[in-house]
């Protein structure tokens, strides 16, 4: 984990879950573990649970970022939303299953590795293509009107 916090300040995570494991799908979760973790010692000083309000809180990476999250440890995450935490200053680390406390704590000690990460400044090595609407339409679509 890249971090910038000073030494002796804690760095928070964000982990999706759904009860006590890591939420499958970062999209769709609306309980998170918020851990602190000293990046000095490498070690989890709190986890507490936290709960995204899709009504009252403003979008979901906005709200990560106003509550302070420098890093998000998931199990999958769409390229959509990568690229928008990475936006805001974020780090992703994804691949993750099971037990959020017993993850997290195996990824600080290195012996859980993420299958992909992402970091800010490092999009252009994102393993999947930011997709873009095409200048012109698909030519198989301009033929379906056509009579042989």
């Amino acid at each position: 984990m890249n971090s910038n916090a000073a030494p002796g300040q804690s760095v928070r995570i964000a982990v999706p879950a759904y009860g006590s494991r890591i939420m499958p799908r970062f999209g769709q979760a609306r309980e998170f573990f918020f851990a602190e973790i000293d990046p000095a010692t490498r070690s989890l000083d709190q986890l507490q649970p936290r709960v995204w309000d899709l009504y009252s809180d403003p979008p979901l990476v906005p709200w990560l970022a106003r509550e302070g999250v420098a890093a998000v440890v998931c199990g999958g995450i769409h390229p959509r939303f990568q690229l928008a935490l990475v936006a805001e200053g974020i780090e992703i680390h994804w691949g993750f299953r099971g037990e959020v406390e017993e993850v997290l704590r195996g990824w600080l000690s290195g012996g859980c590795e993420p299958l992909g990460s992402l970091t800010p400044g490092n999009e252009e090595n994102h393993p999947c293509p930011v997709r873009r609407l095409a200048p012109k339409p698909c030519p198989c679509r301009d033929q379906q009107g056509e009579k042989s």
